[in-house]
């Protein structure tokens, strides 16, 4: 078995058919079809069902699919770290961040690891906190920026940001209590709202409505707290986000909710049983020092 034969499977893993698969790799169709009967052979195993337009994989073609990932991308990571020791650079880090995050914090800290590490190279890969801690379980990236709520005892965690959501929206969808309030609003305040809840928090959500004794009027669930934003602007309705998603949303009512099961805090995680590699170690201890120095400067304000 080759990495260039994993590659060409991937390839028409991705696209669903030789024909497709030869085009994105600019050959003819028939190599790659004897590629793939080689593999086959080799392994002793079916992985594709052929249709006449269109083939879908087997089961052993699936659990191929995921190991051969997983192969071609650290062939890649292989690749990248000769090139940079060759070249005399410390090396890339690989962080994954979630898409709610857009505040300045983390950005500032990355800013201060590239003075400190001039030659340093940064990959990141962008999901949710669950796509972001599948990647770090399986050695894709180095380090992640998630958000709680999430189970994993086995990472070495510094927080980043104590957060919470906020309900986000033109004013006119707000009681007037709200409007005229500085303080936090809760479940029971939007009951009457129409609602664009970022997916991962509807459950929790729910759960507080329903303690709350009222049902809310649930207009949209979304992935991505920047479609939730958008669709608040558009006036689409009040939607429930990160309050570290928003940048300087002026044209927005913004009132955090108050229940402290809504709270989400961020943090910078590694792997324990991980030894890092020793730019993505400085790099880790460089954003760890300043969330330290961040936190205490705040607690000092309260």
């Amino acid at each position: 078995m080759e990495l260039r034969q994993l590659n060409f499977f991937l390839a028409i893993a991705e696209e669903g058919s030789i024909s497709g698969a030869a085009r994105r790799l600019h050959m003819s169709q028939p190599p790659l079809s004897r590629q793939m009967s080689l593999l086959e052979a080799e392994l002793g195993v079916k992985l594709f069902e052929r249709g006449n337009r269109k083939i879908t994989m087997t089961e052993e073609g699936r659990a191929l699919q995921r190991y051969a990932s997983q192969m071609v991308d650290l062939e890649e990571q292989i690749t990248d770290e000769m090139e940079d020791r060759k070249k005399g650079r410390r090396g890339v880090v690989r962080i994954g961040m979630i898409s709610s995050v857009t505040s300045d914090a983390i950005f500032r800290m990355l800013s201060r690891a590239r003075r400190e590490i001039p030659d340093l190279r940064l990959r990141i890969h962008e999901g949710n906190s669950y796509e972001v801690l599948d990647l770090l379980e399986k050695e894709k990236i180095d380090l992640a920026v998630v958000r709680t709520p999430f189970a994993a005892p086995q990472l070495q965690r510094s927080l980043i940001r104590q957060d919470c959501l906020a309900a986000v929206g033109r004013k006119h969808w707000f009681s007037e209590a709200l409007q005229n309030s500085l303080t936090p609003a809760v479940a029971s305040d939007l009951a009457d709202c129409p609602l664009i809840v970022y997916r991962r928090w509807e459950k929790i959500f729910r759960m507080q409505c329903e303690q709350e004794g009222i049902v809310p009027e649930i207009f949209c669930t979304n992935d991505d707290a920047r479609t939730a934003l958008q669709m608040a602007r558009s006036d689409l309705g009040i939607a429930l986000v990160p309050q570290s998603a928003l940048f300087d949303e002026d044209e927005l009512f913004l009132r955090p909710l108050g229940e402290d099961v809504f709270q989400s805090d961020v943090y910078l995680v590694s792997r324990k049983d991980r030894r890092l590699p020793e730019t993505a170690e400085a790099v880790r201890k460089i954003i760890a020092g300043e969330a330290k120095a961040r936190q205490r400067a705040l607690n000092m304000k309260r």
